[in-house]
């Protein structure tokens, strides 16, 4: 999609989930504001014979929020994409103040469309959850998860890199990571790199990732469960040195404990206290390798 055209699909469905109100727009959102753009129908209702668009001020701003629109969606950072979104909307607050001296009155859905969008609405978001709980239980039947856990909740995985074309978010910020997952820690990082990922599957070995805050990625992960190895990964040990390697996944954590059994491995990262006053590895020996 030309990314001038994208401005003004994206800007539409902000403007239609109220997103308007907010002062940044997360990259987050402009994903998923795409990822659903086939799934609804913009503009009901929209009448264009009564739309001026033949008004020099309100075009000439209608391109101005345009242009700053599609430099948001163009931006390659966080901060870049929330000034130019931020503009557009103050563009757009101003053309809709100056279209309102046209007495223009506002359009109106019959009820009966609005409880057709209603239905609409019910039987996505029905299809959302059941698609979610799908994800969690193809997830929860995988054998063989390593799984590195903060006991610190004031500690967090801070992501350094991820495919987001590649995420499936799931209940609770919970997310799945399907291709590329990198995040680091001051005692440790993994790095997940799926060797058999297919675009819009989920084959291979893939991650699932629990918040440390509010929103699923920004505020980092308080665990991360891999699973899907084509062999069974390898643990080594060396003094308070834990590394765990295997097809598309390694990571190395320092001052940690280790639990094992038939299907999982977790890796457990203690309160910092406790790491100055102990550099032993629980359940394991110096210098020690093993495979499940």
């Amino acid at each position: 999609m030309d990314s001038r055209i994208a401005a003004v699909v994206l800007m539409s469905i902000l403007m239609t989930a109220g997103v308007a109100q907010v002062q940044i727009v997360d990259p987050f959102e402009v994903i998923a504001a795409f990822d659903h753009a086939a799934e609804m129908d913009l503009w009901p209702g929209f009448d264009a014979t009564a739309y001026p668009m033949a008004d020099l001020e309100n075009y000439r701003l209608l391109l101005l929020e345009e242009e700053s629109l599609a430099r948001a969606v163009e931006s390659e950072t966080a901060e870049a994409t929330a000034t130019w979104a931020a503009g557009a909307l103050a563009i757009r607050n101003g053309r809709m103040a100056s279209l309102a001296a046209h007495d223009i009155p506002p359009a109106a859905l019959t009820a009966g469309e609005e409880a057709a969008v209603a239905d609409r609405a019910g039987a996505a978001v029905a299809r959302l959850a059941a698609e979610r709980e799908a994800l969690s239980e193809d997830f929860a039947a995988r054998s063989k998860r390593v799984i590195v856990r903060l006991a610190d909740a004031n500690e967090s995985l801070e992501m350094v890199r991820f495919d987001p074309m590649a995420v499936e978010v799931l209940d609770r910020g919970e997310a799945l990571q399907a291709h590329l997952l990198n995040a680091s820690h001051p005692r440790g990082e993994l790095e997940l790199n799926n060797p058999h990922f297919v675009r819009g599957s989920l084959d291979g070995v893939i991650a699932l990732t629990v918040p440390a805050g509010d929103h699923p990625f920004l505020d980092g992960f308080r665990e991360v469960s891999m699973a899907g190895f084509s062999s069974d990964p390898t643990v080594v040990i060396d003094g308070d040195t834990i590394t765990v390697t295997a097809e598309g996944l390694s990571g190395v954590f320092t001052g940690t404990s280790v639990e094992s059994s038939d299907d999982e491995l977790i890796i457990t990262v203690p309160p910092a206290e406790l790491v100055e006053k102990s550099s032993e590895v629980a359940s394991h020996k110096s210098g020690s390798a093993a495979n499940w």
